[in-house]
């Protein structure tokens, strides 16, 4: 049972890091493009998937 929970945990952190990097590369080309009320508040969105990030990098596990 526990290692099906670790398991999704794991599967949600590598999409949380895919989002991550896909909005990352996003606010880099909106920056490029001028849109920086776009890039902006796109840069709200990538912090808290950083923060979310962290934390779950953070868990302590037990198995």
């Amino acid at each position: 049972m526990n290692l099906v929970k670790l398991k999704d945990a794991i599967e949600t952190l590598d999409e949380l890091k895919e989002r991550y990097d896909d909005l990352r590369l996003l606010i880099a080309d909106q920056v490029r493009d001028k849109q920086i009320t776009e890039a902006r508040d796109n840069f709200s969105k990538l912090e808290s998937l950083g923060k979310a990030i962290e934390q779950m990098e953070n868990l302590d596990v037990q198995v």
